[in-house]
């Protein structure tokens, strides 16, 4: 199945590619420059693959949580291509991707990405299983909640904020936290693609949190 999958949930941007037993996969470090650099890299990746948009049969996005504009970026051009080409779209948490290759590690795996304002999105996993909601906490809370376990690797790409935490004893750091995960992205996406089919049409990114406009226009009805 030749798919392609595309993670704009940070400032951290991965494309992959998997065509026949072949795979490529492009990640740069942007900012959250999604907007000016998703549609020529994914052009980049194609060109390199010889493969034309026509021939892709799965388009793959993480659906998030994260930047509430990286996610809209990648959630418009990814249906944006599946639209066009015609194949089906399917969208996968941020969260679980992060996670993906670490069912080896003996204790709790927690990915952190930052949600700003002293808060962060993230969920609770063993052995690839999620065991909580997805989170959108504060650092302390998330403490609370893990201090319990006897062993806990942080994971994805803002896991830094914790290694003063790290003691190599209790607390522990996944040497690949900041890197691209596209790969792991394709094979969820394909997984969940044959489990469950294609997303709704209607379906939009994982959110979590509402954003400050939401926010703000609740305040506004409230005080009418």
């Amino acid at each position: 199945m030749n798919s392609l999958a595309i993670d704009t949930s940070t400032n951290i941007l991965s494309i992959a590619l998997k065509w026949g037993e072949n795979y490529l996969e492009t990640t740069c470090m942007i900012g959250l420059k999604h907007c000016e650099t998703l549609m020529p890299l994914i052009k980049n990746l194609l060109d390199r693959a010889s493969i034309s948009p026509k021939k892709l049969d799965l388009v793959i996005c993480s659906a998030g949580p994260g930047s509430f504009t990286g996610l809209r970026i990648g959630m418009a051009t990814s249906k944006g291509l599946a639209l066009g080409i015609g194949c089906p779209l399917v969208s996968v948490s941020s969260l679980d991707m992060h996670v993906f290759s670490l069912n080896f590690f003996d204790g709790l795996v927690v990915p952190v990405i930052d949600a700003r304002k002293k808060r962060l999105y993230t969920a609770l996993y063993i052995k690839g299983r999620r065991i909580t909601d997805y989170l959108d906490i504060e650092e302390n809370e998330l403490f609370k909640m893990v201090e319990k376990y006897e062993h806990i690797l942080f994971t994805g790409p803002d896991a830094c904020l914790f290694k003063s935490s790290v003691d190599g004893r209790k607390y522990f750091l996944d040497p690949g936290y900041n890197t691209g995960k596209g790969f792991y992205l394709i094979k969820l996406g394909i997984e969940k693609y044959n489990r469950v089919g294609p997303d709704r049409a209607e379906q939009g990114p994982l959110y979590v949190r509402k954003s400050d406009a939401e926010i703000l226009h609740r305040k506004k009805e409230n005080c009418e």
